[in-house]
């Protein structure tokens, strides 16, 4: 189900929103195949198509994904809508750390894979997918600089 594995740290000497790309899994996921990205709050000029508002953004260059969370009692577990695609992502908020799970073709199912995430369903398989991703802890510039030219 989860596919893709990036994990981004906030560095405090960067800027106050931006994450740098500390991990990831292969093959690389291109919408988030970037060196680091910004995680705030949702700028006033992005327009919502849904009822609901997002919580946060994510964006870069560009505005990649809206993120929400749906259980105020859980506020470090989110979900994300990648732009122009069906693609979900599962974000696991912590203090200085952004955890991203993509489940290709998944959007519609959030709730679903978030009741399993929350039942540690899912746990196995997110240990499967970080232990492969360590491998390329360290080679990530060159990897991001390979896949993009």
């Amino acid at each position: 189900m989860i596919e893709h594995y990036f994990k981004f740290v906030h560095l405090p000497d960067k800027a106050k929103s931006r994450y740098e790309l500390k991990n990831l899994s292969m093959p690389v996921y291109e919408p988030l195949n970037l060196p680091f990205i910004y995680f705030g709050n949702t700028p006033e000029h992005i327009k919502a198509r849904q009822k609901r508002k997002s919580d946060f953004g994510i964006s870069q260059k560009h505005w990649i994904s809206s993120v929400f969370i749906p259980d105020i009692s859980k506020p470090n577990i989110a979900y994300g809508d990648l732009k122009n695609t069906i693609d979900l992502i599962l974000i696991i908020i912590l203090e200085n750390e952004l955890e991203l799970f993509v489940c290709r073709n998944k959007k519609h199912l959030f709730q679903s894979i978030l009741n399993l995430y929350n039942d540690g369903e899912l746990n196995s398989e997110i240990q499967e997918i970080k232990s492969k991703a360590n491998i390329f802890e360290g080679q990530i510039l060159e990897i991001i600089t390979s896949k993009t030219s």
